[in-house]
């Protein structure tokens, strides 16, 4: 059986739209297209310890349509502090719009609030609110009993705003007020309270109806003023100002195919108002109507049809196209065509295998360019037990809306008698006035903006020639070895000496050497690097637009944090952090003196590089004059006359010409270290028939800290580059009658962390084992399919009892 707890589904759908003639509404023409980007991180959880991984998953898409970005792409994440200080960070590449990575929590960090931010080149070139934001809070083991709680406050702080629907409070007209009331904590709280007249009698009363917000209807008359008062705070008073006389508004109503758009006006005035109703979505106007008022009140009816999924703005223009009103709506998704899940029960036993299986429905014009990422949490881990956010909730709503959003992903669906639609209504009237984001982006000719291009890292700069001072003209430039392998890239200089090397893929942190030649083909050349522009500590500048309301923490976790923290150090008193997994031998290669790994006890000769052999062409003309036994003819070598010896370079193979060539004709005796040289039979068994004719093992100075990459050699420059750090591998025991009573603990509160969940035929599963908790758990899988329909479903199962020890 099918158990879906509740699923939000977001369809691009094709946009039918009526385009405006001869007019200047203020939207996209068919002469400008608007590009921009989303990007959005999924992460495991929202509450972490010292020594705990933050795991992530990014989704770069196109922000029109919420398809996958093409190609190969930079996204750039930071963690970063309160103050605004960047602690971490993490570049990682992303591969038709997905790319994975982690952030391990150091030690030492401070216990507080931290926030995730992500961000591509290209969306420097708009304001942070473009950048992806989620609030993370880190706390080492705590008594719960001195746990700070963070929803205390003072009523007598509370923030309430009173908002007109679309921007008009209209004398003589029925108006609908929006209102918002905020706690010191960022969130929102319930109020109740009245309006009454200037005799203090009672026009009509009001209450929040969902997370603070409420609205009530109510038609101020000439002559008359009003006040608004709340039963929790009695001295409280707000004045109704600024009624227009000669004002119109819009009012919006849903019903189940279509949007009532009634306008509303003075019903003293009778004369026609002539004016333009206008729905544009991310810039591109969808309809245009030439409307003439000539009654006090006017209402329309609007196919759902015309809208795609997600806001679109309604405003309503005067004869000149000049704002009046406007009002942002919100359509959902009608067909909530979802994702299945099956779970072989839905409570478990500590210890016991879980089983969990997907299905995903697509048309058969759709298909996922991309696999999907799923975490498994316990929900004390969880601001307000609950993701908060999810894939779907930011596209849709964080991604369009200026200001913060208090737990978007409840807006999705039914809870305590409100429907999904009532909340998503208060929505577009409380933050639709902080300004629709797309509202900023037609101002903009996107198609001029930098970075669009960022992928890998890029190395540029200048050579000239050490007698003369001038620039090397065609000159070879050449990078490597890099990336952990025998990889290399050549270039050439330009008329002003100038190099380029683009969309490098380097790994971890790296020293990298260029090297330059002359028209001669000599070294007699220095470089000069531009400054390296990979990963930038940009610190994050709050504001009115980057506010983050405070966490609802689970007032478990601190208990729960503090007792899996001592259970951890009293099974390992050596321990200070969390238990990872078992460390698993995965090579046979063994750790010299020297620094170097091999596979053979030791070499039959050893060569070993001093800064006087620098001037020696390359390995071909070194091993010609040093190496004993080794025969060079031309690009040929031997040893003792056999055939071509398996070359290896910080052992690893080079395995065809190219790789030959390179690290015999390329590589610079300044970046060597030794050259050990094997011929004995005995010691070539262990490389099989490929080391029949000997062995040319080349150790690299390399990563060992014993080259000094700031020494200046000619024509050759040392930088050290902080490249694409490969993720962690996710830790998940397995266990079986033989461990299950094993006494190690284990109180992992992420069960569960792929991001690459693959599909096939619609189908998918993961299997894992539960941990020594006994708590509720949240199932968090997202996706995105090639034509842009973004999956976020979530489900849930308990731990309820202890296996039979």
């Amino acid at each position: 059986m099918c158990r879906i707890y509740f699923i939000i589904i977001y369809i691009i759908i094709s946009i039918p739209y009526t385009w405006a003639q001869n007019t200047d509404v203020k939207g996209n023409d068919s002469g400008k297209s608007i590009i921009y980007e989303k990007l959005y991180l999924h992460i495991d959880r929202h509450l972490y310890s010292p020594g705990d991984y933050i795991w992530f998953k990014a989704y770069l898409v196109r922000g029109l349509t919420h398809k996958p970005m093409p190609g190969y792409k930079n996204i750039y994440v930071q963690m970063i502090s309160e103050n605004g200080k960047v602690v971490n960070d993490r570049v990682v590449l992303a591969e038709d719009g997905v790319a994975f990575g982690d952030i391990l929590i150091a030690d030492s960090i401070p216990d507080g609030y931290y926030i995730i931010r992500a961000f591509t080149r290209y969306l420097e070139n708009f304001d942070e609110e473009s950048y992806f934001h989620k609030r993370i809070f880190v706390s080492k083991a705590n008594n719960s009993l001195s746990a700070k709680n963070v929803t205390d406050f003072e009523l007598t702080n509370i923030d309430i705003s009173f908002l007109p629907e679309s921007g008009n409070l209209v004398l003589n007209a029925i108006n609908r007020i929006a209102f918002k009331s905020i706690g010191p904590n960022g969130k929102g709280i319930h109020v109740s309270g009245s309006i009454l007249d200037e005799k203090d009698s009672l026009v009509c009363r009001f209450s929040t109806l969902y997370n603070g917000m409420g609205s009530l209807m109510f038609m101020p008359v000439s002559g008359k003023s009003y006040r608004a008062i709340l039963d929790e705070i009695p001295d409280f008073s707000y004045t109704f100002e600024n009624i227009q006389e000669n004002g119109v508004n819009l009012h919006i109503s849903s019903h189940d195919n279509d949007i009532a758009v009634t306008l509303n006006r003075n019903f003293l005035l009778t004369d026609t108002f002539p004016c333009n109703l206008v729905g544009i979505h991310k810039g591109v106007i969808l309809l245009h109507e030439q409307i003439n008022l000539d009654g006090f009140s006017k209402t329309y009816r609007l196919e759902n049809e015309i809208f795609p999924v997600g806001i679109t703005k309604l405003m309503l223009l005067d004869t000149a196209f000049q704002p009046l009103a406007e009002r942002l709506i919100f359509i959902q998704d009608t067909l909530r065509n979802g994702i299945c899940i099956n779970l072989n029960k839905s409570e478990f036993k500590t210890r016991e295998k879980v089983e969990i299986g997907f299905e995903l429905p697509l048309s058969e014009y759709d298909s996922l360019m991309s696999s999907f990422s799923v975490a498994i949490v316990n929900r004390f881990y969880l601001s307000g037990n609950e993701p908060g956010q999810t894939l779907v909730s930011y596209l849709q709503l964080d991604s369009e809306l200026k200001g913060c959003i208090d737990s978007p992903v409840a807006l999705f669906y039914d809870s305590n008698g409100v429907t999904s639609a009532e909340k998503l209504d208060l929505l577009m009237l409380v933050n639709g006035w902080r300004s629709y984001y797309w509202d900023d982006l037609i101002e903009k000719d996107t198609r001029e903006f930098l970075g669009w291009d960022d992928a890998g890292i890029t190395l540029e700069g200048y050579v000239r020639g050490l007698l003369r001072n001038r620039p090397i003209v065609n000159g070879e430039v050449i990078i490597g070895p890099f990336s952990g392998g025998l990889l290399y890239e050549v270039t050439r200089t330009d008329l002003n000496g100038r190099f380029r090397f683009d969309r490098l893929y380097l790994r971890n942190q790296e020293k990298i050497f260029i090297h330059a030649k002359n028209q001669n083909d000599k070294a007699n050349t220095e470089i000069i690097l531009d400054p390296l522009r990979t990963f930038e500590a940009k610190p994050l500048i709050f504001n009115d637009c980057i506010r983050f309301s405070e966490m609802a923490i689970p007032g478990n976790f601190f208990k729960e944090n503090n007792f899996r923290y001592l259970q951890i150090i009293n099974y390992y008193p050596e321990m200070r952090n969390i238990m990872l997994g078992d460390i698993k031998v995965v090579g046979k290669n063994k750790l010299h003196e020297d620094g170097h790994f091999r596979i053979y006890p030791e070499a039959d000769r050893v060569l070993t590089v001093a800064e006087d052999d620098y001037t020696y062409a390359n390995v071909l003309d070194y091993l010609s004059t040093r190496g004993s036994g080794v025969i060079v003819s031309g690009d040929q070598i031997s040893i003792r006359g056999g055939g071509m010896p398996l070359i290896l370079v910080d052992g690893v193979r080079a395995s065809d010409d190219v790789m030959v060539e390179d690290a015999l004709k390329r590589m610079s005796l300044s970046e060597i270290d030794k050259i050990e040289i094997l011929n004995d039979a005995a010691k070539l068994a262990a490389f099989g028939s490929s080391g029949g004719n000997g062995v040319i093992a080349i150790y690299t100075r390399r990563g060992d800290g014993r080259y000094d990459i700031n020494k200046f050699v000619k024509g050759r420059v040392g930088i050290q580059v902080k490249g694409f750090r490969k993720p962690a591998q996710f830790y998940s025991p397995k266990y079986t009658t033989e461990n299950i009573n094993h006494p190690a603990p284990d109180f992992r509160p992420t069960l569960l962390w792929n991001p690459n969940l693959e599909f096939e035929k619609g189908k998918s599963s993961v299997a894992f084992y539960t941990s020594d908790e006994l708590a509720d758990y949240l199932i968090i899988m997202e996706g995105i399919s090639r034509s842009g329909k973004v999956f976020s479903v979530l489900g849930e199962f308990s731990v309820t009892g202890y296996h039979n020890r």
